[in-house]
């Protein structure tokens, strides 16, 4: 449920972005989609393996 609620936050952010985009025709949506592809890539990977889970945690006790 989760995963569904993520990417439909992506497509409104795009959406917002192309919005208020001034040159619409300028978008490079190849670009746009394979970084996408990879931050989901990198988020998954953080958040289901205990390697990812411990960068998170290490990085997290940087902060504090």
């Amino acid at each position: 449920m989760f995963f569904i609620i993520n990417c439909f936050g992506i497509v409104i952010f795009m959406a917002i972005a192309v919005l208020f985009s001034k040159k619409k025709k300028c978008i490079n949506w190849r670009s746009v989609g394979i970084l996408s592809v990879l931050n989901i890539f990198v988020a998954w990977f953080l958040t289901q393996f205990s390697v990812g889970r411990q960068i998170v945690s290490a990085a997290a006790a940087g902060f504090v």
